[in-house]
């Protein structure tokens, strides 16, 4: 909203899903006015607000000023690194939501998220780059595909492995090499 008050130009990143805050204000990016309309892109959008109940973008809250760990990574790339860096985040999401899935779709059909957008990218980076929580994911992968273990490793840490195929960027999940043995859950 901040950027609209000010005139700026619509900027290509903001129509990237993942991309919830504005770079130079640090605003939440915004789908709806306060009224509950869903912004439309129209004249009046673009030139003075929410076109349902005709609030001007300098009435809009500026929100919160402090961009979530995933928004500070993304906004220190640069340019040409974004679009790995959203690709990734993206996998760890779908991760996040199906653990444990096997099955990849071949049409590309995506889960189901009903909660907190920002909240479950802040997880989905937290998975690539917080010891604790990929090591909480692997132990509970141990467990819930126990009954794969006769198959091996890779069968136990299919999901892991899937994960590791899709990401481009150096995270610190990469150097992780699961086994029974160092991801036993806490029982």
């Amino acid at each position: 909203p901040i950027c609209m008050a000010e005139g700026a130009n619509i900027k290509a990143e903001w129509h990237v899903m993942q991309v919830t805050h504005c770079e130079k204000h640090h605003a939440l990016l915004i789908e709806h006015c306060t009224c509950g309309a869903k912004l439309v892109w129209d004249e009046a959008l673009l030139s003075y607000g929410c076109s349902t109940c005709g609030k001007a973008w300098c009435e809009f809250d500026e929100g919160s000023k402090e961009l979530p760990r995933f928004m500070q990574t993304f906004f220190s790339l640069e340019i040409h690194h974004r679009a790995s860096f959203i690709s990734d985040i993206t996998a760890a999401a779908l991760t996040r939501v199906r653990p444990y899935d096997t099955i990849v779709d071949s049409h590309h059909i995506k889960p189901k998220h009903t909660g907190n957008w920002i909240n479950l990218l802040e997880t989905a980076y937290e998975l690539l780059t917080k010891p604790a929580v990929y090591e909480q994911w692997l132990s509970s992968c141990a467990f819930v595909r126990r009954e794969f273990k006769a198959l091996g490793n890779r069968s136990v840490f299919y999901p892991f492995y899937r994960l590791m195929t899709q990401l481009q960027g150096d995270w610190l999940i990469k150097n992780m090499q699961p086994t029974a043995f160092n991801t036993a859950p806490n029982v």
